[in-house]
C-alpha cells in the first residue's frame, strides 16, 4: 500500500495508496470533519488520509450501533479518503496518567472513559477502517523517564494486544485494517529512540506514528523527538501527530515523516487568520507574523484580491479578503469554512 518514490536528504516522496506523500492528514472531530462538508473535500486537489479520533465513537454511534449498520464508518459517516483511526484528537492533550496495563483514558463526549484494546479492536471490526493506530500510553513531557519508559513498555503490550485481538499475526482479510505502532517516549531522544528500535522489529506493523508530542515540551525538544524516525523502516509510512509550527512540519518532511496532521490549519481558521507565505516581509515590519494575514482587521475591508493571489483553490477563486472579512464580522460560519478549504489546500501539497 506504501511506496517510497524518491529520497533527498532525509525526507522522501511516496504513494500511501493513491495518496501522495508528504501530505497533511486531515482530521474529524467527534466523527465529522470540522467545516468542510463531502462535497468540499472532494474539491481538495489530492486524495488525502483522513483521522478519526476514536473518542467521538466510542459513546455514540458506539460499536453496537455501527455492528448493526453492517458497513464501514467511511460509509455510515459519508467519508472520502483513507480513513485513519487513532485514540487522541490532534492539539488535545490526552487525560493525564490515568492508563493501566490493559486500558487508556480517552475523552469522549461524556468527558473521560476508559478504553481498552478489546473495545478498540470491536470497534475496528464493525467500522473497517483502513489504518489503525494501536493505543499508546501517552505521558505528558514534564513526567519523569522513568514514567516514560514505563509507557513505552505498555504501548508495546497494546500493540501486540491488538495483533492478538485481529488476528493479524496469522492471517488477514479484506477489511482488517493496517496495524500501525505509536512510538511515545516523551522529551527524550533516548527513551524515544529505545521505542522506535523495538516496534520497528515487529514485522505485522505496518507503520508507525510518533505520539505525545504537544505536551509541554519546548519547540526543540520536539525536533529532538523526530530523530527517532532514523531508527525505523524506510519501506514503511511514518505519521507525527502533535506539531502545529511550519517550522516542526518542515524540519519532519525533512527528518522522513510522510504524513503529519493539520490541526493548526482548522486552529487558524477559526481564529480568522490564513496563511499567505509571505516570507519576503522583513521580521521587523509592523506585522509581527508575516505568515498570516488576520481577516478581522479593518484593513481588509475593501481589499478585492484573493487570500492568495495566484491560488488555485476554491476559496481564491471565488472570494475576495474583503467578502471574507465581512463574513467573519458578521459571524456568518462560511468566513470558516472558506478559510479552513484554504488551509488545507496548500497544506495537502506540503
Amino acid at each position: 500500500m506504501f511506496k517510497v518514490e524518491r529520497c533527498c536528504q532525509g525526507g522522501r516522496l511516496g504513494r500511501l495508496g493513491n495518496v501522495p506523500t508528504p501530505s497533511a492528514v486531515l482530521h474529524c472531530s467527534m466523527g465529522a470533519p470540522r467545516h468542510l462538508q463531502r462535497d468540499l473535500l472532494e474539491s481538495l486537489p489530492d486524495p488525502f488520509v483522513m483521522h478519526v479520533p476514536v473518542g467521538g465513537l466510542v459513546v455514540e454511534p458506539g460499536p453496537s450501533t455501527m455492528e448493526k449498520y453492517g458497513d464501514t464508518y467511511a460509509s455510515f459517516a459519508n467519508l472520502p479518503g483513507v480513513v485513519l483511526f487513532s485514540a487522541f484528537e490532534p492539539g488535545r492533550q490526552p487525560p493525564d496518567q490515568r492508563n493501566s496495563d490493559s486500558q487508556i483514558s480517552i475523552w469522549t463526549r461524556v468527558g473521560r472513559q476508559k478504553v481498552g484494546t478489546k473495545l478498540y479492536a470491536r470497534l475496528l471490526r464493525a467500522c473497517s477502517p483502513a489504518i489503525a493506530v494501536a493505543l499508546p500510553d501517552v505521558q505528558s513531557s514534564h513526567v519523569s523517564d522513568r514514567r516514560h519508559t514505563k509507557a513505552v513498555q505498555r504501548t508495546s503490550r497494546y500493540v501486540q494486544q491488538l495483533h492478538d485481538e485481529l488476528g493479524t499475526t496469522t492471517t488477514t482479510t479484506s477489511t482488517t485494517p493496517q496495524i500501525w505502532a505509536p512510538i511515545v517516549g516523551g522529551r527524550s531522544p533516548e527513551i524515544r529512540q529505545q521505542a522506535a528500535q523495538a516496534l520497528a522489529a515487529d514485522t505485522n506493523v505496518q507503520g508507525f506514528t510518533l505520539e505525545g508530542l504537544n505536551t509541554g515540551e519546548t519547540s526543540q525538544e520536539t525536533l529532538n523527538a523526530l530523530e527517532c524516525m532514523k531508527e525505523l523502516p524506510a519501506s514503511k509510512p511514518r505519521l507525527v501527530h502533535g506539531i502545529s509550527r511550519l517550522d516542526e512540519i518542515i524540519a519532519a518532511i525533512e527528518a522522513g515523516a510522510d504524513l503529519f496532521d493539520s490541526h493548526f490549519c482548522y486552529e487558524k481558521a477559526e481564529d480568522g487568520h490564513a496563511f499567505v507565505l509571505d516570507l519576503e516581509t522583513p521580521p521587523q515590519a509592523p506585522n509581527p507574523n508575516p505568515l498570516f494575514i488576520d481577516l478581522w482587521s479593518d484593513q481588509y475591508q475593501t481589499d478585492m484580491t484573493p487570500l492568495l493571489p495566484g491560488c488555485q483553490c476554491y476559496a481564491c477563486t471565488n472570494f475576495t479578503r474583503a467578502y471574507i472579512h465581512h463574513l467573519h464580522l458578521t459571524h456568518e460560519m462560511l468566513g470558516t469554512v472558506l478559510l479552513t478549504l484554504y488551509a488545507e489546500t496548500p497544506a495537502q501539497k506540503t
